[in-house]
């Protein structure tokens, strides 16, 4: 069984399509105000939808005429934060949700003493939550959500809180319990997509962008988002003879310019497609170059910024990477007008619309 969602929110400009499987885990990703967390809100129950349902294990969570209020749902939404109740001690924050499912307190002990130990915290049962770290109240908030054994589980952002030292430790502990578990997770971390995730699903202003296993991503990313994900540059447009016409407002690459590559043999003239490359393989000048590259476009150098060995320059949509010798030689800096080079061979153009 499935959960399914195909609905909107007008105000949000948000038409979403989402499928997930039995036992799949699937990360939500995409830049600010993509629409992740309107997502988390419809199938959580806390944001009504103007249009479409959603289908969980056969059963309507909403409809035209019919909605299923949060508590009913089968749903667990687990935030960056733990949001614990301070009065009550470790033990009884799992237990809540069996006690309040009809569990008898004994039983709901019992039950939260199991998913305490899965979550790795049996050792803080007593414990009050104003005497966790953050890492431990996480814990506990991943037992508490998990010990309501929801059909679905929804994670918003679990890791972002943590501590850099910590993070690793609960990505760990989150990939063993989420384990043929049927879970969304919004995050903006590829290590979360990477450890967690059997599929991404990419939004982009409140639509589906594209989907597919993390390694398709990051082979063939097909929005700028994944891209930037993969670390490539990603032009798009339509098939042309030799590569890509490429489309408007790509600054600093002009509508309609042919950007020269590897094109794959599937696309036809004038299908939309993508010309992905990486910045290694760009070359800068300061004056217009001639011979093997291909593909040259005048740029203006909007930042420099240091990465490991190199440093990646950036002029609009575009990025290269060099090293800092080269830097102080071609004395680049913000404003600086140059040429950035990739051959032709280097350039991958291919669908942009997956097979699937």
């Amino acid at each position: 069984m499935t959960f399914t969602m195909d609905a909107g929110l007008a105000d949000r400009g948000l038409d979403v399509g989402l499928r997930i499987g039995d036992g799949e885990t699937v990360a939500l990703m995409g830049a600010n105000g993509a629409g992740k967390s309107s997502v988390l809100g419809l199938a959580a129950g806390l944001l009504r939808a103007d249009r479409g349902e959603a289908v969980l294990q056969g059963r309507r969570l909403f409809g035209p005429g019919h909605w299923v209020p949060p508590h009913r749902r089968s749903v667990a939404l687990l935030s960056q934060e733990a949001l614990l109740f301070p009065q009550l001690t470790v033990l009884e924050n799992v237990a809540f949700g069996p006690r309040s499912s009809g569990a008898s307190r004994r039983e709901a002990r019992d039950h939260a003493r199991r998913w305490l130990a899965e979550a790795e915290a049996a050792e803080l049962a007593e414990r009050r939550p104003s005497a966790l770290s953050g890492g431990q109240a996480q814990r506990v908030a991943i037992a508490r959500a998990l010990a309501a054994e929801p059909s679905l589980l929804l994670l918003d952002e679990p890791l972002a809180a943590l501590d850099v030292a910590v993070a690793p430790v609960i990505r760990r502990m989150l990939r063993r319990v989420l384990d043929g578990r049927r879970a969304l997770i919004v995050t903006h971390d590829i290590l979360d997509a990477l450890h967690l995730a059997d599929r991404i699903v990419v939004l982009e202003a409140g639509r589906v962008a594209e989907e597919g296993t993390p390694r398709q991503l990051l082979a063939r990313p097909r929005s700028g988002f994944a891209a930037g994900l993969a670390g490539l540059n990603l032009i798009s447009g339509r098939a042309a003879v030799g590569g890509l016409g490429a489309a408007a407002q790509q600054p600093p690459i002009p509508a309609g310019t042919t950007v020269f590559g590897n094109r794959a043999p599937e696309l036809l003239d004038g299908e939309p497609a993508v010309a992905a490359f990486s910045p290694a393989a760009v070359s800068v000048f300061t004056e217009r170059p001639h011979g093997s590259p291909r593909n040259v476009v005048a740029a203006v150098v909007d930042e420099l910024e240091p990465a490991a060995g190199h440093l990646v320059v950036r002029a609009g949509r575009l990025a290269a990477e060099v090293t800092p010798a080269a830097a102080a030689e071609l004395d680049l800096h913000p404003g600086r007008r140059v040429f950035f080079a990739v051959k032709a061979s280097e350039v991958a153009v291919y669908p942009a619309r997956s097979a699937a």
